[in-house]
């Protein structure tokens, strides 16, 4: 990839070098093996650096093509995916998910415990719609309840042991919703359940019409659902720590074969390079390199806060740097610079990935960030160091 002069593009180049040395007491204090961070602007790439090890046991440098894991960072893509169905008129995003998936008119809602732990249920008061899976306000979960009964039921699916999505997705409407649809904000498997819709009005697998509509366009030769053995010495070993202590390699929970499902909501694997890619066509309005992908209002839609404000903030609980924002279509949305603790215009886009991943599309500053690492937990301030870092560089 040919860099670009930061000074085209109204930016620093000796602030820009900071980031590698910033980034790197990180990797020097044993807290995250190697690295891989992207900046550019006005569709120019201006910083690109590969640093520390690709992997602890054999002594291999991270290279730049380095191969990762992004989980969470799949939803953005699978979302993208969605609209371009949008797009053709084959899909409205207030459609019932009931009318492509007949289970979900059935799927009850949660309202209580009764004694012996039996669930109390309720009817869906209005049918759970496209939208919502899109912005996470569906009633679905990802099974981590509070409530034990709750819990159980979910941990009860197996779901990474299908053979197929629909099979999947079958089971997650089996359970109940945590609350009536459109009425709360809360992270789940609603993605993977629009990649099952994508493949339902596509006609196509979802890995084949994100191939064909998506990466080939694009592209992205190193994203897909799995990794081909040829390219395996790329593949970055996935780390977690334990109780503070060393890196301890966890790769074998997620395998260079992928999942057995197409998961829409956490199975590719890209690279900096692809993932800037994509979100330099968002960045763009929806084209690059003479391709569109999505119209430029549709992107403007995606960007968009769609929610109540007394869903805001949307947060998880536990997940750090995350106050300040909204929801987009698959996508946080930030309303509040301060509140978020972070530079960046309103109207900023992101979304990570659960092994600390990143990307963010400032379309104000036409600027993108993209960080692939391999780490599981959460790292204080490195995410935040990379954006700060990026927009310290402007000169204009």
């Amino acid at each position: 990839m040919q860099l670009a002069d930061p000074r085209t593009v109204g930016m620093s180049a000796e602030r820009l070098a900071r980031i590698e040395p910033a980034l790197a007491r990180y990797i020097e204090r044993g807290q995250v093996a190697g690295m891989v961070s992207l900046i550019a602007r006005r569709g120019q790439v201006v910083h690109y650096e590969a640093q520390g090890p690709l992997d602890l046991a054999s002594g291999a440098e991270m290279p730049l093509d380095a191969i990762v894991r992004i989980y969470s960072m799949t939803k953005p893509v699978t979302t993208v995916a969605m609209l371009t169905l949008y797009e053709q008129g084959l899909v409205r995003l207030d459609d019932p998910v009931a009318e492509y998936i007949p289970a979900f008119g059935d799927t009850p809602v949660f309202v209580g415990v009764a004694p012996g732990d039996a669930l109390r249920l309720e009817p869906q008061a209005t049918p759970m719609t496209v939208r919502q899976l899109l912005t996470h306000t569906s009633g679905l979960s990802y099974g981590r309840s509070e409530i034990p009964a709750l819990a159980k039921a979910y941990a009860s699916l197996n779901w990474r042991e299908f053979d197929a999505l629909g099979q999947a997705v079958e089971a997650f409407a089996s359970q109940p919703l945590l609350y009536q649809p459109g009425t709360q904000w809360s992270y789940s498997f609603a993605i993977d359940v629009a990649g099952f819709l994508v493949e339902l009005i596509s006609g196509k697998t979802l890995d084949a019409f994100m191939q064909e509509t998506l990466f080939e366009p694009l592209g992205m030769v190193d994203t897909s659902f799995s990794v081909a053995a040829s390219d395996w010495s790329r593949l970055a070993p996935l780390y977690t720590s334990q109780d503070g202590g060393a890196l301890v390699d966890i790769s074998s929970t997620a395998p260079p074969q992928g999942m057995g499902i197409l998961s829409g909501g956490g199975g590719l694997f890209s690279t900096a390079a692809d993932y800037w890619r994509f979100s330099q066509m968002l960045c763009n309005g929806g084209h690059l390199d003479g391709v569109r992908i999505l119209g430029r209002k549709t992107v403007d839609l995606m960007g968009s806060h769609q929610l109540d404000a007394s869903m805001v903030p949307c947060v998880p609980r536990g997940w750090p740097y995350r106050q300040g924002y909204g929801m987009g279509l698959g996508v946080r949305v930030m309303l509040d610079p301060v509140i978020a603790d972070a530079p960046g215009s309103v109207g900023l886009f992101t979304w990570g990935g659960a092994a600390m991943t990143d990307m963010w599309v400032d379309r104000r500053e036409e600027m993108v960030g993209v960080l692939m690492l391999q780490y599981m937990g959460s790292i204080d301030h490195l995410l935040q160091d990379h954006r700060a870092l990026a927009y310290a560089a402007l000169d204009d």
